[in-house]
Parts: structure tokens; C-alpha cells; sequence
């Protein structure tokens, strides 16, 4: 694979959270929970780390529902 077993499951969340983001409507918070982390701020401020974006941005630039919003 590449990466240690630790960088591997962060990967897998991170990737579970991005198509979660595009394929559900669901709150972001609560979609922070599902995918295993506890500290929903701290998962947040890597994810913009990591994207460039927050993960509201993130959801508006590539989800189709959220156009219609």
C-alpha cells in the first residue's frame, strides 16, 4: 500500500467523508462522528489542511443537490 496502517485508515475516513459530503445532504458534523473521529473540529481544520477548502466549500463545488439549494 505504501503508507503505515495509521496513514491508511486516515486515508480510507478522509475518502468515506469526501463521498459522503457529495452523496448525502446529512449534517457535516454528524458525518464527522460516522466516519470515526471524536474531535469534530480537529477533523475539520484537516480536512481544509488537506483540501484547500472547508468542507461546506467542499460540498457546494461537488455535489449536485447542492446547487439547488
Amino acid at each position: 500500500v505504501g503508507m503505515g496502517f495509521a496513514q491508511y485508515v486516515s486515508w480510507l475516513r478522509m475518502n468515506t467523508f469526501r463521498r459522503l459530503l457529495i452523496e448525502t445532504d446529512r449534517n457535516i458534523q454528524d458525518l464527522v462522528l460516522e466516519i470515526g473521529y471524536v474531535d469534530v473540529s480537529s477533523f475539520l481544520r484537516k480536512f481544509k489542511k488537506i483540501e484547500g477548502i472547508t468542507a461546506g466549500q467542499f460540498r457546494t463545488q461537488h455535489a449536485p443537490f447542492a446547487a439547488n439549494d
